[in-house]
């Protein structure tokens, strides 16, 4: 057989072989496509799942576990200050504490005043009161009306029931300069002449610290008898609605955190128990909690590397199984 003939015959057997193998690679060049556009419609599937999950988290984190949280802690708070203003009436009026808690639970209604914040102006009145010399049932009663004054004061002078109930403090004081604000002149002059009105003929200088208080109170009762009731008579206005729903507010939360009070109150106990028992801890003891301390302080910065190199290694591990394909997908560039 000549050269010619050998070529020929060559030629003739590769042509198959040829076809065969440009069957091949694109049948390898389709799978790889094919497999290269499901692994993206899968990674695009998990994007979007992870995001609508991201999403939902934070909408709900938002909306619904910040304001529950808040809600439970202002809860949690208004009864424990409930508890402490109640221990405070029962020290300062003693004996008849029972009835000034009694009138405490009608203030929201009659002064736009919640239980507690009653309770906590009428104890500090109480005090002065019964440090001045008056006795509790005294005290009590002057107490409750000087509440119910500042609620009325507040509203009928349009102002803080704050300022309303430290200008009253100077019934007990006898510092008149805030009672002015408030349209009360109460000088030495004038509680001379309102006291000979009452029929009052002892001298303001020889009267007891109590009955010096009486005075005052008693003339600034009849100073005020315009703003007197005016809560009840405007409560429908704008400014005392809004005081009204900040006091309901705090009274309804008193009510929710009073069943919360025992469930937390023991556990906050045991934990500062652990925290005053950490303080008598021997040196070495801190030493080795310190070093633990450190150790898992550490982890979450390691594991958020990690993670990011773990990222990183898988993008390398899709780049080189995609190469892998597109080398399959071409056998005549890969030899």
């Amino acid at each position: 057989m000549n050269i010619g003939e050998l070529t020929a015959k060559i030629r003739a057997d590769i042509g198959p072989l040829q076809e065969g193998m440009a069957g091949a690679e694109k049948a390898v060049h389709d799978a790889g496509k094919t497999m290269s556009d499901e692994f993206y419609k899968v990674e695009n599937q998990i994007k979007k799942v992870g995001q609508t999950m991201a999403s939902v988290g934070q909408k709900m984190s938002l909306f619904v576990t910040t304001p529950i949280v808040a809600g439970l802690t202002m809860a949690f708070k208004s009864a424990s200050d409930l508890n402490e203003n109640i221990n405070k009436t029962e020290v300062a009026f003693k004996d008849v504490s029972d009835e000034v808690k009694a009138w405490s639970k009608t203030t929201l209604v009659s002064f736009g005043l919640a239980q507690s914040s009653a309770l906590d102006a009428v104890s500090l009145y109480g005090d002065m009161a019964t440090s001045m010399g008056l006795n509790t049932k005294e005290a009590a009663k002057l107490s409750m009306a000087l509440v119910g004054l500042g609620a009325d004061l507040s509203s009928f002078k349009n102002i803080g029931i704050e300022q309303a109930q430290t200008a009253l403090s100077g019934i007990f004081t006898g510092e008149t300069e805030s009672l002015k604000r408030l349209g009360i002149v109460m000088t030495e002059v004038t509680l001379k002449e309102f006291a000979f009105k009452e029929g009052i003929t002892k001298k303001i200088d020889s009267m007891t610290q109590a009955e010096k208080v009486q005075l005052r109170y008693n003339y600034v009762m009849s100073a005020t008898t315009n703003a007197q009731g005016d809560f009840l008579r405007t409560s429908e206005g704008t400014a005392n609605q809004m005081r009204l729903f900040k006091e309901s507010l705090k009274e309804t939360s008193a009510a929710f955190g009073s069943i919360l009070l025992p469930v937390i109150t023991p556990v906050i106990k045991k934990i500062n128990e652990f925290i005053q028992a950490m303080g008598r801890w021997d040196t070495e003891t801190k030493k080795i909690v310190l070093t633990i301390a450190v150790v898992v302080a550490a982890i979450g910065p390691l594991l958020t590397g990690l993670g990011y190199t773990a990222i990183g290694l898988a993008k390398v591990s899709a780049a080189v199984k995609f190469l892998s394909v597109a080398i399959a997908a071409n056998p005549v560039g890969a030899l």
